[in-house]
């Protein structure tokens, strides 16, 4: 299982030490949790 503070954590660094807007770091959570649940699925066929 994933840690979510994790994820937390990184993009409030986005926000607070990169300085993205708030659009780009909207996209980079989207982008992060889908693939957080794409991992605890365990959706993995090679």
């Amino acid at each position: 299982m994933l840690d979510r503070t994790l994820i937390d954590a990184y993009l409030a660094h986005l926000s607070t030490e990169r300085r993205l807007s708030p659009h780009t770091s909207s996209n980079y959570s989207r982008d992060l949790r889908a693939l957080a649940d794409f991992a605890e699925r365990g959706d993995l066929d090679w």
